[in-house]
């Protein structure tokens, strides 16, 4: 059924909750039978890192709508290239995997939450279990958050607001 929704390079809206009125956006860069990543995109067509969906969690998607239209031509006004990173067949664990190893913070929802449960550093995954090094908005440490990676919803990798956060951490 993915395969039937999802395309590479669709720019597309995804939706976790109707109530909340946010939705991501950008060009799919990745699917399995499980999850979604997309190339993410503010809404001034700037790139915005890359953010995983559980498909389980997902409730609404948009494709070619004048939203999107308007979004597409502020990135090619500007000339906005989107993160893409080669994933394989267990995308979860290999954005997981690629966040370790490139150091780079990332924000877990965890089971269908609708709020950011932990941002940080991943510091290990081992059998099903990831440990995030964990910080506040202003950077400060905050000790450490353990879950099982069955139950991440979605994952939000190196956007701008965890880009700030590295800047606070700087300071």
């Amino acid at each position: 059924m993915i395969k039937d929704i999802f395309k590479i390079n669709d720019f597309v809206a995804i939706y976790t909750d109707l109530e909340a009125e946010t939705f991501g956006l950008g060009m799919v860069v990745a699917f399995d039978d499980k999850d979604v990543i997309i190339g993410s995109v503010d809404p001034s067509g700037n790139e915005d890192g890359l953010i995983l969906y559980n498909v389980d969690t997902i409730c609404k998607i948009e494709k070619d709508t004048q939203y999107c239209q308007k979004i597409k031509k502020l990135m090619q006004s500007k000339k906005t290239s989107l993160a893409t990173h080669g994933f394989g067949k267990k995308i979860l664990q290999e954005l997981l995997s690629l966040a370790k190893d490139n150091k780079k913070l990332v924000e877990i929802q965890l089971q269908n939450s609708h709020k950011s449960d932990t941002v940080g550093f991943v510091e290990s995954l081992d059998n099903n279990v990831c440990k995030i090094r964990q910080f506040d908005y202003l950077g400060n440490e905050d000790g450490c958050c353990i879950f099982l990676i069955e139950d991440i919803s979605s994952v939000k990798y190196d956007n701008r607001e965890s880009k700030d956060t590295l800047l606070l951490m700087d300071l």
